[in-house]
Order: structure tokens, then sequence, then C-alpha cells
């Protein structure tokens, strides 16, 4: 099938094969906790989970610190925990399809990746087509934390479950590997 991706971050090329890295390529810091855990520790738990690696998002999200600042004046990268929370809920209960964070993503039409860019303010991210026949397609509108903890994992079961919102916006979670086609817009 052929889908389009938004190179949000501008480091895709035609003919560019993306697959799971097993190496950071953002290389951020792993943060211990005193007399709790070391980076190492961390760097084991993360090659436990994922053995086969993981993509560009998977190591992002993974590795973000979600609060920012020291208490009492905490910031708070919800995007960040709503990634953990889905990826936590697929672990659970949907343990057989692809995580987020060894997926590629892209939209069904040029018309979808346009909307995409546009929502998330990256008019200047290059778009590309790509083709596969393995994805999952799922509802980015169920990705959203919630104002209590119960939301949190209900809105993730209705991610990977497929459902529909009242007004869907369709992704693609693509396995990895896959090869970067010609650029489109």
């Amino acid at each position: 099938m052929k889908l389009f991706t938004v190179d949000r971050a501008q480091t895709l090329n035609e003919g560019l094969t993306i697959s799971l890295t097993k190496e950071d390529p953002h290389n951020i810091k792993l943060w211990g906790v005193e007399n709790l855990l070391d980076e190492e520790s961390l760097k084991k738990h993360i090659q436990r989970l994922y053995p086969e690696g993981m993509s560009n998002h998977g190591w992002y999200y993974l590795n973000q610190r979600h609060t920012f600042g020291t208490y009492p004046n905490f910031t708070h990268h919800i995007h960040i925990i709503t990634e953990a929370n889905v990826e936590h809920v697929r672990q659970a209960y949907f343990s057989s399809f692809t995580s987020r964070f060894q997926s590629l993503f892209a939209c069904g039409s040029i018309q979808d990746a346009l909307k995409l860019r546009t929502q998330f303010k990256s008019e200047d991210s290059p778009i590309f087509e790509l083709e596969t026949n393995f994805f999952r397609k799922l509802d980015m509108n169920w990705l959203f934390f919630g104002t209590q903890n119960i939301t949190s994992p209900y809105l993730a079961h209705q991610y990977w479950e497929g459902k529909e919102s009242l007004n869907p916006f369709w992704e693609y979670c693509v396995e990895l590997p896959v090869t970067i086609g010609q650029r489109v817009a």
C-alpha cells in the first residue's frame, strides 16, 4: 500500500532504508536515581524490552525526561508521558502488535499528510511516499493522556483496539525496516 510520511525531523532521503537500531541516535542521557539505579541498569533494561532495537521515535520518547525543573516548579511534557502509557498498555494487552517505539508513522493520503504537517506546525517538513503492506491503521485521536489516571489507559485501549473516534485521524504504524520513496511535497 502507498503511504505518506511527514519528515518532521528532516532526516529522510529518497531510497533511505529505515531500520531498528540498538543505539540511541539522539544520545539522550539516561538519568539514574541515587541509591536506586544507575545508567547501566537502564541500558540493560532497554535491551531486555527491545532486543531488536527501536526506531528514532522510540529512542526519543523512551529516553526523554518528562519533567523539568525542581519541586514545586515542574514542567510536565504530557506527550512523553502519553507515549509511555500507550506503550505500557500495548505490552500488557496487545503484545503481539508492533510497538510505536519500533515504528515509522505515515498517513493514507497526501491530503492527510498535509493536514498533519499543519497540525504539528511543521509546514516546512518534507513529505515522502513509501510502499508497505506491514502496518497497523489506528486513530491517533486516542493518543491523549486525559484528565484522570483511569482515562489514559482507556484511551490507549481504544487506540490499540483500532476503534474509531468521533472525528478520526488515521495513522499507519509501519513496521520496520521500510524504504523511503520519492519526495512528494
